[in-house]
């Protein structure tokens, strides 16, 4: 009886161990990942849950051997996390209420004061600290539920309907011609058509349509997406069809259908290797591409700040010192050097490596189908013509990182447009000199930019022999691949009617495209 009462003793203490401080420190970081994970590639969450556990445990320890208890420095301890983790939230929900109230100063106070009491009623007046434990200890385990499950349940459902998808075998064959040409598929995010330009930003963009057509360049000047955001208007295209038409059944993810195309799955029938970018979306990221080149390997992981990693900063007391170095920024660098803001270190470097490797590609052995997207000129406006990064916060301090007004979004889109003109226009000629047989390339606006011309798009295509004659002013993306794979790998594919839909509705808001001036 002794020795059953000595093991229920240790069994309590064993139970009574207050995990629940580890548990709600990795909580924030599981939450944002559930919330967030068709937008993110899972491991981004490794380094924000490790950090937070690394805090926890310091705090723990600190705690502990001021309280001389276990018990009552975990106790204090989940008190600050909360604190910790909360500021950001609470600050951009006042933010949502009153701009005008959202400010460190009138916040940090208050915060200190409600820190104070309570950290005080918990040092002083909490007395049945066992009890508190055990009931901790379960809250902590059912507040983890939520999230794992919904990380869990859309990882194993995307590598499913991945699987299941690779595995098709319904594909229409392709007949290779004697030479394989590299085939391009380029998306220049968000990019409008001249007569939109001309329209929305007064900006005159014939100069680089030009200097394509000088090349050898087809230009769809009429040419309009088949959707109003990148998901769809991608999928439809590297599909050759229109959504509704793709047998998407309830609960699965669009996006792997975009991963496992159908022109992907094609080309490598018939011996293409797939090269791919990193994006830094996970939903336009082929991550089994043969090969994968992000900006982010090696040691230059170590220096990257990805945008999850940022969003989850600045949902903790640390959007303080974020905020500070935002604040400074906006004086100006008094030495006259390049200011780069800390949101966008991410995305400046990715889009200057993708813009480096890209004319390397050719050097590549063997044909490769080069799938490219490119996140210029989207929001945010970075970039000026010559590449050098933008120090004037109004370009992207509006919502959702974009400009704050009118003024402001001309002058960083149109200049977003030069730097990525001046870009392209090198990498193309490179491209078409380092290629051995002559390549095919599409480059092309996912959707345009805003209101009535959010539809239209540049449109751009390069044949091998420049024959054109299956091309026309109005064709949209959804019939990109079905003239490319009739023309050159003997296909019989139907060309579908051009139409094309209103943000995420399916309902055409052209049956076809209307009548512009080619």
């Amino acid at each position: 009886m002794q020795i059953s009462n000595y093991y229920g003793v240790i069994l309590l203490q064993k139970k009574q161990f207050p995990f629940y401080v580890f548990l709600f420190s990795i909580y924030p970081a599981l939450a944002l990942l559930a919330t967030n994970i068709a937008e993110v590639d899972i491991r981004v969450v490794s380094r924000p849950l490790f950090a937070s556990l690394i805090l926890a445990s310091l705090l723990f320890v600190i705690t502990r051997l001021i309280l001389k208890n276990w018990q009552q420095g975990a106790l204090i301890t989940t008190v600050i996390l909360v604190f910790f983790f909360s500021y950001g939230h609470v600050y951009n929900f006042v933010r949502q209420i009153s701009f005008a109230l959202a400010r460190h100063r009138y916040l940090i106070p208050i915060y200190v004061i409600l820190f104070g009491i309570l950290l005080w009623y918990t040092s002083k007046k909490v007395k049945d600290v066992q009890g508190i434990v055990i009931v901790m200890n379960i809250v902590s385990i059912a507040l983890l539920i939520f999230p794992v499950y919904r990380i869990i349940s859309f990882t194993i459902s995307n590598a499913y309907q991945e699987q299941s998808i690779s595995e098709k075998s319904d594909l229409v064959q392709l007949t290779p011609p004697s030479s394989l040409p590299d085939v391009y598929y380029i998306i220049l995010d968000e990019y409008t058509r001249n007569d939109a330009l001309q329209q929305d930003m007064y900006f005159d963009n014939s100069a680089f349509t030009n200097e394509l057509e000088e090349m050898g360049f087809y230009i769809a000047d009429c040419s309009m997406s088949n959707y109003g955001y990148t998901l769809a208007s991608l999928t439809s295209a590297l599909n050759m069809d229109y959504l509704q038409n793709l047998n998407v059944e309830d609960g699965d993810n669009p996006w792997v259908l975009l991963k496992q195309s159908q022109t992907r799955r094609q080309l490598e029938e018939i011996g293409y290797r797939t090269v791919a970018f990193e994006t830094g979306y996970d939903w336009s990221k082929l991550e089994d591409a043969d090969i994968l080149l992000r900006s982010n390997s090696g040691l230059n992981y170590l220096q990257t700040i990805y945008p999850f990693e940022l969003i989850f900063l600045r949902t903790t007391a640390l959007l303080i010192p974020i905020n500070l170095d935002l604040r400074i920024l906006k004086a100006g660098d008094t030495a006259g050097n390049t200011i780069r803001p800390l949101e966008f270190t991410y995305h400046i470097n990715n889009v200057k490596y993708l813009l480096k490797e890209l004319p390397n590609v050719p050097t590549i052995v063997g044909p490769k189908f080069v799938f490219v997207h490119i996140l210029v000129p989207h929001r945010s406006y970075i970039f000026d013509p010559e590449g050098n990064i933008q120090t004037d916060p109004g370009l992207y301090e509006g919502p959702d990182w974009t400009a704050i007004n009118y003024e402001y979004l001309r002058k960083g889109y149109t200049e977003s447009i030069q730097f990525i003109n001046n870009q392209m226009l090198e990498i193309i000629k490179l491209i078409l000199e380092r290629s051995e047989t002559t390549p095919i390339i599409i480059m092309q606006g996912d959707h345009g930019l805003r209101d009535d011309n959010r539809n239209q798009i540049l449109n751009t295509y390069y044949f091998p022999g420049q024959d054109y004659s299956d091309l026309y002013p109005n064709i949209t993306p959804v019939n990109s691949f079905r003239i490319v794979f009739n023309k050159y790998y003997k296909t019989d594919y139907p060309i579908l009617d051009d139409q094309s839909f209103a943000g995420y509705t399916l309902e055409p808001i052209y049956e076809t495209a209307p009548a512009c001036i080619p």
